[in-house]
């Protein structure tokens, strides 16, 4: 493990604590990762690439970016509730898209999860994701309120 440094005081951090996520609500297909990691060095979460799957492991409106936007982003809000957040503790957002074309309808999607005080935000498009079918990932790191 890496020592932790609490930049204010310039000391180490020796109590670090992680906690993984796996709220029963979302998929987790059986790869190695986890949904989120909650670090208590810092009170920062950690949340893998979020997918348009329902709690099956199905996917969310094949062929429609608003879709899967949707259902990944809603997802990503179980995965934060889990870790003591909302989408208002959100600092960055990671967004991976297969279809340049697409872009204006997950932008507006964002739009309505985060009404203001935007997240940073990276908007990748990619050639494909781990399933042919999906149009998007999210991943997200958030500062969990004390």
């Amino acid at each position: 493990m890496w020592p932790v440094f609490n930049i204010l005081e310039g000391k180490e951090v020796t109590d670090v604590t992680k906690e993984i996520l796996a709220p029963k609500t979302v998929y987790k297909p059986d790869t190695p990762y986890s949904l989120g990691v909650k670090v208590d060095a810092g009170k920062l979460l950690f949340i893998a690439g979020q997918t348009p799957c329902d709690v099956n492991g199905n996917t969310v409106g094949i062929g429609d970016a608003t879709a899967q936007t949707t259902q990944a982003l809603e997802n990503l809000k179980i995965v934060l509730k889990e870790g003591g957040a909302t989408l208002d503790d959100v600092t960055l957002l990671k967004v991976y898209m297969t279809r340049h074309e697409d872009i204006p309808q997950v932008v507006e999607v964002r739009r309505e999860y985060f009404p203001k005080d935007y997240p940073a935000v990276t908007l990748c498009v990619i050639s494909s994701l781990a399933r042919k079918e999906w149009l998007i990932e999210i991943e997200a790191i958030a500062v969990v309120s004390q």
